[in-house]
């Protein structure tokens, strides 16, 4: 008599096989979450840049104009 040894890895094959397509789709939902992080940061990133050149010129220009301002500046200035 002969015994099928093929049985179990068949069951075994049909039971590792949705899981490895399980993993694989995870991993490729995870690429895609991180795509659209790196976007989001690149447009933050972006976004503060602009906001920091828009608004520092125009804290400087309220010191320069502000006698008051620009004494307090200097003497955090010289406590540094």
């Amino acid at each position: 008599m002969r015994i099928n040894r093929s049985a179990p890895c068949i069951k075994k094959e049909k039971r590792i096989y949705p899981s490895i397509a399980k993993l694989e789709k995870i991993a490729s939902e995870k690429v895609v979450e991180s795509e659209a992080s790196e976007i989001l940061a690149e447009e933050a990133t972006a976004d503060c840049k602009w906001l920091l050149a828009r608004g520092v010129p125009l804290i400087v220009d309220r010191i320069v104009k502000s006698d008051k301002l620009a004494k307090y500046m200097f003497e955090l200035g010289e406590a540094a």
